[in-house]
């Protein structure tokens, strides 16, 4: 299977330092004068590191070299235009400047809405059709496709389109919605945020109360 053609963004948001200079994005994903103001938790960088060979999306994605020498992550380079084949300039270096970067953040695309449709198909018990859009970004990503009898049932499967999603739309401020709406925010969280908790040395809350997963009034 293969995507269809419509061009993969649907609606994005361009932002540079002109246009917006209040927004800081650039600080957020990392530019070539500043690191990123976050740190990819170990335990979703440690998934990517298990995707294989073949995919991808991690290069493109984020500083692998850094993320294998230091055991973090410090840039963001998937909406940047960057060259790996250029072999005058890292792709840190081919990063611009925090007061030059120009950003299309995407705001809805393809991949999104295909993902979200496998949601739809497979809470209606068509699994077949979740998993053949599954497939398509999967094969995409350069990962070998799955089949429905890999999935004993809808929950399983649920969770595998969401962590496709996890991969395909990182960095662009899904996830936490994702996992919202599909009422797992509890679920999920409460194992990251007790490591967290254990290697800091705090009382261990995990996520703490689930209204905490609501926006507030």
């Amino acid at each position: 299977a293969s995507l269809p053609s419509p061009a993969e963004p649907i609606w994005s948001l361009y932002r540079d330092i002109e246009t917006d200079p209040g927004s800081g994005i650039a600080d957020y994903l990392g530019s070539s004068d500043h690191t990123s103001s976050f740190v990819m938790d170990p335990t979703i960088l440690a998934r990517w590191e298990q995707q294989g060979d073949e995919e991808f999306r991690e290069s493109a994605t984020y500083d692998t070299l850094q993320a294998e020498q230091e055991g973090t992550v410090a840039f963001i380079w998937k909406y940047y235009a960057l060259d790996p084949a250029d072999e005058e300039q890292s792709l840190g270096e081919q990063m611009p400047k925090g007061d030059e970067a120009e950003i299309n953040n995407p705001m809805y695309r393809l991949a999104d809405i295909l993902l979200m449709r496998a949601e739809a198909f497979n809470q209606l018990a068509n699994e077949q059709e979740a998993v053949d859009l599954l497939n398509d970004i999967r094969t995409r990503a350069g990962l070998d496709p799955v089949s429905v009898d890999d999935f004993d049932t809808i929950d399983e499967l649920e969770m595998a389109i969401l962590d496709e999603r996890q991969f395909e739309l990182f960095g662009e401020g899904k996830r936490w919605f994702d996992l919202r709406r599909t009422g797992l925010v509890k679920t999920v969280m409460d194992p990251v945020l007790t490591q967290r908790q254990t290697l800091a040395g705090l009382t261990i809350v995990a996520f703490g109360d689930e209204g905490l997963g609501l926006i507030p009034v």
